[in-house]
């Protein structure tokens, strides 16, 4: 049975939540809401269509989703590189082991395909990745399913291959409603993320790599 990795990007493969939770609030900001750090932390994970309606309507925003979203698509990119985000320490060396030993890799992100790309080519990890699934390709955000079972599909993996690795609390409980297995990883960056429905939890990739490929699946 040829086993599958499905990575998620932000908090695994670059420590980029802060940019993100950073973006969100700048946008926020701008459309005139005083928001704080820990009242967007639960939206870790999510999708900009599904997380910027809800903030339009817990925060009571005059501007559109659309207006919003916007606004950000610029503001994220401005922030990445400002902050020379770069692949997180010992990712690659998991990702070429995988590669070398035969297994499907694929990548499973909330983020929208553009960013998505824009991201793997300034850190250098593109080429590693046989299937890219963004949020925006799917009917539901995480922690439904749908992106990890669409990448399974792209990479014509059963569920029961697949092992998925997320740093957030929705792609945990995703992975898992998606049948599969998860490491969770402890970023700190990411903020304070209940990992607890994973099948392990590590906080870093030399012991993630030692487990992946000795224990798992």
């Amino acid at each position: 049975m040829k086993h599958t990795l499905l990575f998620d990007m932000d908090g695994v493969l670059i420590d980029s939540q802060p940019v993100h939770f950073q973006a969100d609030l700048d946008t926020l900001a701008h459309f005139g809401a005083k928001v704080t750090l820990e009242e967007i932390i639960p939206f870790a994970g999510t999708t900009n269509p599904l997380r910027f309606p809800r903030y339009r309507q817990q925060f009571a925003i005059k501007a559109t989703a659309e207006e919003m979203m916007a606004y950000r698509a610029k503001r994220v990119r401005e922030l990445f590189v400002q902050n020379h985000c770069c692949a997180i320490e010992g990712v690659q060396e998991v990702l070429e082991e995988g590669k070398q030993m035969g297994w499907s890799i694929g990548l499973a992100s909330s983020t929208e395909r553009s960013l998505i790309l824009w991201i793997l080519e300034q850190i250098g990890l593109k080429s590693y990745f046989e299937a890219i699934i963004s949020g925006e390709e799917v009917a539901h955000s995480k922690p439904a399913p749908d992106v990890f079972l669409a990448a399974a599909k792209a990479l014509k993996a059963a569920p029961e291959q697949c092992l998925v690795i997320e740093d957030s609390a929705n792609g945990v409980l995703a992975g898992k409603r998606a049948g599969m297995k998860v490491l969770g990883y402890q970023n700190p960056t990411s903020g304070p993320q209940d990992l607890s429905l994973a099948d392990r939890v590590v906080t870093d990739f030399i012991t993630a790599k030692l487990w992946i490929f000795s224990e798992v699946l």
